[in-house]
């Protein structure tokens, strides 16, 4: 399934894959908006200030963390198959004393770089994208649109951080 999803949008939509590090730093986490809000649930790794990725979208997204990316080199599309972490909750005792609990899974990840101006359009695009790579398998899944927030950029102008879940209610 994971390859199917890869190459697909590589194949048919002109994404580029991308395997992403699993570990991060507290910058590509802050940078990302995973920090400070979500670090209670972020599997930080002892002694070190760093994390296992929550999402592939934090390192994706901090390739171009230090660069100004021109409006003809956009958009740039990314797929990305990642492992993704979260800290576990669990009951302390001497049946899990000395195990490191964490929560684990796999996922097909897209991520766009777009001028904001053409960000609804690219949004619908990749929606769309969504939809029939998931129709492929099973028809009528089902996206959900999740307004995150307001985050502010370089340019100070306010921008709506969106994104968009297809949700197999079946996968083998």
């Amino acid at each position: 399934m994971y390859n199917f999803m890869l190459d697909l949008h590589v194949d048919e939509f002109g994404f580029t894959e991308v395997l992403p590090p699993y570990m991060v730093n507290r910058a590509s986490m802050t940078g990302t908006g995973q920090l400070p809000k979500f670090e209670e649930d972020a599997f930080k790794i002892r002694e070190e200030d760093y994390f296992l990725i929550p999402t592939a979208e934090v390192p994706i997204t901090n390739m171009h963390r230090d660069e100004i990316l021109e409006g003809e080199q956009l958009p740039i599309n990314y797929a990305a198959f990642s492992a993704c972490f979260r800290s576990e909750a669990g009951s302390a005792g001497r049946d899990t004393r000395g195990l490191i609990r964490q929560h684990q899974f796999n996922k097909v990840e897209l991520v766009k770089f777009v001028r904001p101006e053409d960000s609804y359009e690219e949004l619908e695009k990749l929606t769309n994208q969504a939809e029939k790579s998931s129709s492929a398998i099973e028809p009528a899944i089902p996206c959900h649109e999740h307004v995150y927030g307001r985050f502010r950029i370089h340019s100070c102008e306010e921008i709506r951080y969106r994104s968009v879940d297809s949700e197999p209610e079946y996968v083998p």
